[in-house]
Formats: structure tokens, sequence, C-alpha cells
């Protein structure tokens, strides 16, 4: 469904994309792939409605007049492995700060200090969109979030790399299945907590004294 979802979508936007697609053989649980099929349509459309240009654009810019968009399925070891990309126009990362200030999720002195990985975030954000006009496909600010949502709530993580003029990339990584997971175990107080590998960057032995309040909430200092 893919490759004709795209060119329907690009028709509508007057739009030529070639779609590229590798690894959609690869297996993992029924369940990840049927809940995470929506939000990898959300992101392709997103990629041809947000990312690719119009071919006067493109030709303008020094670039074919067809766009890509690139989907590649893989597995390493117990976790599935998803990218989107496109060759588009990347992120405009000032009209995001712009977007962010106007929506009141950031200052003007802290959107313009932020870094290109924290206004990029600001997309998942529910309602956020740089869309000047909403449209059956896009503008609504609801697809990509609820794209992350349903990544995080597969424990999964997502991160984007973006590049003006060169286009855009969205990594997701899920575990394969989500009924044999690796999960370390901690006992505190005569009750046993299991937590997920996957999402434990280090394990450390603290001393008691060591462990400070910060703003209301416990912190240690690494």
């Amino acid at each position: 469904n893919f490759r004709k979802m795209v060119r329907d979508v690009a028709a509508s936007d007057g739009k030529q994309v070639e779609v590229l697609i590798d690894g959609i053989d690869c297996e993992a649980d029924r369940l990840v792939l049927q809940r995470i099929k929506d939000p990898v349509m959300h992101m392709l459309r997103n990629a041809v409605s947000h990312g690719i240009e119009r071919p006067a654009e493109r030709r303008a810019a020094g670039k074919p007049p067809e766009g890509r968009v690139f989907l590649k399925v893989s597995t390493e070891r117990d976790r599935l492995l998803i990218v989107v990309e496109d060759d588009g126009h990347g992120l405009d990362f000032a009209r995001i700060a712009d977007k962010a200030v106007g929506l009141g999720l950031m200052s003007r002195a802290d959107a313009d200090a932020a870094s290109d990985e924290v206004l990029s975030q600001l997309l998942f954000e529910p309602g956020f969109s740089t869309a000047d006009t909403v449209t059956t496909i896009s503008g609504r600010g609801v697809g990509l979030s609820v794209a992350r949502d349903a990544v995080t709530g597969l424990q999964g993580n997502l991160a984007v790399q973006a590049r003006p003029g060169q286009g855009m990339r969205i990594e997701m990584s899920l575990p394969v299945s989500v009924l044999s997971r690796r999960l370390l175990l901690v006992s505190f107080r005569n009750q046993t907590y299991a937590l997920p590998a996957d999402a434990v960057v280090k394990v450390l032995r603290v001393k008691v004294a060591g462990v400070v309040t910060v703003e209301g909430r416990p912190a240690i200092d690494r």
C-alpha cells in the first residue's frame, strides 16, 4: 500500500515522487507491525507533503524534478529498525522556532538559543504544524505526535536528522517482539521492578549521601 499511497499524495500536491522500499520482507511480531503501520504511513505522507518540493522548485534548487522518498526496514539482534527519508528541502528551523514562540511552547530567547535537535523534536508535539493551510492530509499537527506515541508505546525510540535543503531522515528503533523482552530487575524494600533493558543507559552504585534534591526531586551528580 505504501507506494500507491505516496504516489496519490504526490499527485494531489502536484509533485513527482519516486518511492524506494528496502527490507520490507523483514520478520517481526505481527502486533508490532500492525501498530507501526499507521505511524510509518503518517511519516511517508509528511515526507511528501512537507518535504518534497514541486518540480519547478526542485529545478531552481539544482535538483531533479522528481523527488525521492525512502523506506528502509531492517533488524539488528532483537530490534526492528525503520528509516523514512526524503531528499526534499529539509527543516526550516527558523520557522519552527517562530511557531514554537507563537504557540507559547518556548520563549523567544529559548527558541533562538535552541539546538536543531531540540527544535526538530517540536514537530512531534500535539497540534504543532508549520503548514500555512490545513488540507485533508496535513496541517493539523496530529500525524507525527500520534506516530511518536505509537513508537514510545511499543518501548521504541525515534530520532530525527535534517539538513536545510538536503532532506529529512526519521529513524525508529523498536523491539522485534513485545512478547519477549530483556528486562533489568531492581529490588527495593521487598518489591521488585522490571525495567526495559533497552531503556537503561547506565547502572551506577550510588551512596545515599550522594543523592541530592534538585527542584524537589532526587538527583545525583554523575
